[in-house]
């Protein structure tokens, strides 16, 4: 059962009615993820101020999901594993390559580096190590790249913090965020 009473659009009003508007004509659609931030009309106007900056920035959609999966298993969120791993298929990511990124890992090696950064940063609450930023240095990132991964990483906290505390309806097929069955790969 939800903590936090999703809103529904068809009857909010004010300013909560025009920040899922928004929400709507960004994402095409309004997930129970919008629906519950929208509890505070601000909390989902914040959420959206910093997503649809960092979707235009330098990353890809794939490695954005990949965070998102990373961060999602590391929380042990099953709604953003679902809806990321939904999300993620849509960028291309194999199924088998998102269940190693619910893991923090990745078949492809500059990945598996983002993504033990990501997991560093989760770990040790964002006291990371001059060597891992050589690390990501050394795989050519710029440092616009770095920082919209820590964005990327940061955001993804927010959002699985909230959904965990919300208990946010899942809207989406459900995918575990620690799943076991996947432990071979």
């Amino acid at each position: 059962m939800t903590r936090i009473k999703p809103i529904d659009p068809n009857i909010a009003e004010g300013e909560t009615k025009e920040v899922l508007a928004l929400a709507q004509k960004q994402f095409g659609g309004i997930p129970n993820a919008f629906k519950t931030l929208a509890s505070s009309h601000v909390v989902l106007e914040a959420f959206l101020g910093m997503s649809s900056p960092l979707a235009r920035g330098s990353l890809t959609p794939a490695l954005r999901e990949q965070i998102a999966l990373a961060v999602a298993g590391k929380n042990n969120c099953d709604y953003c594993a679902s809806a990321h791993t939904a999300i993620g298929e849509m960028a291309g990511l194999s199924t088998k390559e998102m269940a190693l990124n619910l893991k923090g890992k990745s078949q492809e090696s500059t990945t598996q580096c983002i993504l033990e950064f990501v997991n560093h940063i989760l770990e040790s609450r964002g006291q990371v190590y001059d060597i891992e930023f050589i690390k990501l240095k050394e795989l050519k990132l710029t440092e616009a790249e770095i920082s919209e991964i820590v964005a990327h990483t940061a955001m993804n906290i927010f959002t699985t913090y909230y959904h965990m505390i919300a208990k946010t309806e899942i809207d989406y097929p459900l995918v575990k965020a620690q799943n076991k069955q996947f432990d071979d790969y």
